[in-house]
């Protein structure tokens, strides 16, 4: 099964467990009652989680083709 990352499944669960992450989140500061803070609060843990996806997927890849490489030697 193709996805927008290829054939690796670990993105998805990333993105799974960083959407849980970010509904927790959102509970804990409803609760409180600054709902501009819980706002921005939400916007840079998605900011964040989307950034650090992009870093997970760029490193294993990273790590596939140096493997690779050694291996060629």
């Amino acid at each position: 099964m193709e996805t927008i990352f290829g054939n690796h499944f670990t993105p998805f669960y990333y993105t799974l467990f960083s959407l849980y992450n970010i509904l927790i989140y959102n509970n804990i500061e409803r609760k409180n009652k600054d709902s501009k803070h819980a706002l921005f609060a939400l916007v840079s843990k998605v900011s964040k989680n989307i950034r650090s996806l992009k870093g997970v997927y760029r490193g294993s890849e990273g790590l596939r083709q140096s493997r690779t490489l050694r291996g060629s030697f």
